[in-house]
Order: C-alpha cells, then structure tokens, then sequence
C-alpha cells in the first residue's frame, strides 16, 4: 500500500512547481495527524487559495482503493469555522500540521486563528457558548419535525440520514458547551462525549438507542426524546434577570391591549374564527415575551411553543386558546378580560408603566400640539387643513 505522505509530498510538489504564487498554505488534518489511522483511512488534506487561479489546484481522485479530496479552504471560511459557525471542521483547523507555506506571513496568519480557535474553546465565555448552542438547538428540532412531520412515513433509511444529522449537531453542540470538540466522527467519540461533564442527563442511553433502532418509529422516538431531554438541559441555565421588566415590557401592554379588544369584539359577534386565531396570537406573542425577561436567553424560532409557553402558566395567566378551541365564546369573553386584569397587575407589580391618555386634549399636551378653541389639532394657517390632511393631499398631487 502507497504511503499516505508520500501522496502529500506530491501535492506540495505541485503546488511548488505550478502554484508557487496561488496557493498560500497546504494543510493535513484527521486521523493520520492525530495518530489514529487505520487500514483505509485516507489523508486528510486542503489548501488556502491565495487567488482564483490557486482553487484551481483542487483534485479529488482513487489511489490504491482509497479516495482523496485535495480540496480549497480560503480565509473566509477558516475566519468562520473560528468564529463557531462550522463546529464539525473545528479540527480542521486545531489539529492541522502546515506541508508548505508560500511564506512567512502565510503562516503566522494561520498560528494566529489556531490560538484563536483553542481560546474560544477554552473561553470561560458561557453565554456566547450558549448562543451558538441554543442555534444549533434550534436546528436539530428543525430536523426533528422533518423526522415528525412531512418524512413521518419515510423508511427507516431516510430516517436514520435525518437522525443522524440531528444527532451530529447536538453532540457538536454539547461537545463546544464544554470547550471541547469532536476531533472524528461522533460514533467515534463517543468515549469522549460520555465524559462530558456538562451534557443532558441520559445522553449515552440517548445514543445507544438512536444507534440501535431498527425501525422508523424506534429511530423518531430516540430522535424526539434526545431532543426534548436537551431542552430540559438547556433551562438549567436560565435564570430570572431581576429588574428587566421595566425596560422590556415598555410600551408592550398598550400595543397588545387592541389584540384584547379584538378577542372580546370576536367573542361579542359571535366569530369564532377570529377568535381562535386572535386568542391563539394574543396568548403565543405574551408567551414569548414573558419567556425572554424570565429567561436569560430569547427563544428562537424553532423554539418549542411547549417550553417558552411555560413563562406564561407560571404567570396564572388564563389559557384563552384552550377556551377558543372549545368555542365557548362567553367563558372566553369573561378569560379575555381576566387576562387584561391579571397582565396589566403583573407588570405593574414588577414596576412597568403605562401610558394612558383620558382625553385628545391630554394626547395633545403630551404631544405639545397647540389646540384650537374647539378642541381641534392646529390647522395650516394658510389652507385649514390638518396637517394629516395636507400630507395626503401633497402626495396626490406628487401623482
């Protein structure tokens, strides 16, 4: 069998002889450099691009059974795997070994992302550890309602290709959360992930299960439990921010006090449509709200609404959905203004204000708007219109 670095050396040749001026770096990672190949492990290897012409230096091909990829990786990119937005190449570049350096400043440019890259995970910096985590969260459940949802009938096999994708981005997740990374595939490492000392409780019975399913059903549920048990792991980082409520809720209870309204307008018409979906946006929008000033983190768009729900129960906020879904439109009615009541009590007794206007001439003076002796807005002293009437007039006549 051809020894792997001899297949590097002639890279490094080639890129001599015909690239001296394009490609800045030739880099190996992977199991040859850390010293766990085995019998068909190829090499690892890419190059930085110094220009256009240097991507040209790209090859992928079949020696001796095993396949190669002698692919590009420019600054950018590197930039970003540093920055933790590709967690699964992160030893691309902390376990990389430099062939060849088209110079000096080549390789300083490369050490200095290497120390980047280990201080970000060694970086007592939690909170952007858990940012990055709760993104790839968010990701995974995005996988899982792939599993749940339109692939529900799908086989096993195309279940396991989501599963696993799932899975690798938690693990990557998991692994960033205690400033480690996976330096081969997750099945390999499992040894290291059961180590982890910050990880959900279950994890390795989590993954021996997804790796031992054999049905489309066993392989959804190891999916949906692993994800659910994460969830329940990340709120263990969460802890209520003393004294935010002032400065978030500001002016929120006066923009969703119209949404009340529409309820009770919905509930006194009879419109159960409206109501429905007007009670189920009233409840969700007050949900995520109380979540994110609970919280120490904002809930994404992928969040479960089961678990940012969760700020709004323990609030005793009544469940206005559940009372439009059974179509009891005067409970609802009476749960609608219930809620009104015990909201604006909740953000009062947590020091939040509100601006409420008794009379246009009050909004006036708030406005310090001059009001005429009927009680009007000033008009233009040239035409009589209000200033709103002038505006619309000056834009049709821009028609």
């Amino acid at each position: 069998m051809i020894e792997p670095w001899a297949i590097a050396n002639a890279f490094v040749e080639h890129v001599r002889t015909s690239y001296p001026e394009d490609v800045a770096l030739v880099v190996a990672y992977g199991s040859h450099v850390s010293g766990t190949p085995h019998d068909r492990s190829d090499l690892d290897l890419y190059f930085v691009p110094a220009t256009e012409r240097g991507r040209e230096a790209s090859l992928q091909f079949i020696l001796d059974g095993i396949g190669y990829d002698f692919w590009p990786l420019g600054w950018e990119r590197l930039e970003g795997i540093v920055r933790l937005n590709e967690l699964p190449m992160v030893a691309a570049v902390v376990d990389a070994l430099i062939l060849h350096s088209r110079a000096k400043p080549d390789t300083m440019r490369f050490a200095a992302l290497q120390a980047r890259m280990r201080d970000q995970l060694r970086s007592s910096d939690l909170p952007v550890k858990l940012h990055r985590f709760d993104q790839i969260l968010e990701s995974a459940t995005g996988h899982l309602g792939n599993l749940l949802g339109a692939d529900a009938t799908a086989t096993p096999s195309t279940s396991l290709m989501e599963g696993n994708a799932l899975v690798a981005e938690i693990v990557a997740g998991l692994a960033l959360l205690n400033g480690q990374y996976l330096p081969r595939g997750w099945v390999q490492c499992r040894p290291q992930i059961r180590q982890f000392r910050l990880q959900p409780d279950g994890l390795p019975d989590f993954l021996d299960r997804f790796l031992k399913a054999s049905s489309d059903e066993e392989i959804r549920e190891s999916c949906r439990d692993l994800v659910e048990a994460c969830w329940q792991f990340r709120k263990l980082f969460r802890a209520r921010i003393p004294g935010d409520y002032p400065e978030h809720f500001a002016g929120f209870y006066e923009e969703i006090k119209s949404s009340i309204n529409k309820v009770l307008y919905a509930c006194d018409v009879g419109d159960h449509a409206l109501a429905r979906a007007v009670s189920a946006r009233l409840q969700h929008e007050i949900a995520w709200q109380l979540a994110q000033v609970e919280e120490s983190s904002v809930p994404g768009e992928m969040t479960p609404v089961s678990h940012f729900r969760m700020a709004y129960d323990r609030a005793g906020l009544p469940d206005i959905t559940a009372l439009a879904i059974e179509g009891d439109l005067p409970r609802l009615s009476a749960a609608a203004r219930e809620l009104d009541e015990r909201f604006q009590t909740l953000l009062s007794d947590e020091g939040v204000e509100f601006t409420s206007f008794d009379s246009l001439d009050a909004l006036h003076r708030h406005l310090n708007i001059e009001a005429d002796a009927s009680g009007d807005a000033a008009s233009s002293p040239e035409s009589g219109e209000t200033a709103p009437d002038q505006a619309l007039r000056d834009s049709q006549r821009k028609k």
